[in-house]
Parts: structure tokens; sequence; C-alpha cells
């Protein structure tokens, strides 16, 4: 597993369209999307993510997260 930025950045070559994620997050750059993530994992979950397990955008954005004390968690916007 890579970082958050890394798995964000592989859905995104993937597609070559990021108007999801400017609508979702304001941005398009994989390392603020993490940032944010990482915010909110912080503020509602206690810690950080540690990696990024999955990604996904279509009409939302999902994403999976392994937390820094291991818990895995799916997060949709």
């Amino acid at each position: 597993m890579g970082s958050v930025s890394d798995t964000v950045a592989a859905e995104l070559s993937r597609w070559d369209v990021s108007d999801v994620e400017r609508a979702v997050f304001g941005t398009d750059d994989p390392s603020g999307i993490e940032r944010i993530i990482g915010r909110f994992c912080e503020v509602y979950f206690g810690e950080r993510p540690a990696s990024g397990v999955f990604y996904r955008s279509s009409v939302g954005c999902v994403a999976g997260v392994c937390l820094a004390a291991g818990r895995r968690v799916v997060l949709k916007a």
C-alpha cells in the first residue's frame, strides 16, 4: 500500500478527469486531497492515515485508508 496521495493519483491517472474531486474537495491535487482526508481522520478518528487502501470517484468519492494504529476505514464524500 502506498500513501493516500499515491492511491488518489493512481485513480486520477486512470480516467484523466478530476471534475468530481474539484467539486468535492475543492482541488484535484492528490496531496491536497490527502491533507483533507488526513485532517478528517484526525478529527473524527483521533489518528491520521498511514496508507491508502483504495480510492474511486464517479458521482462522489470513496477512499479506503489504513489508520496509524492499523484500523481500516472507508470514507465517502
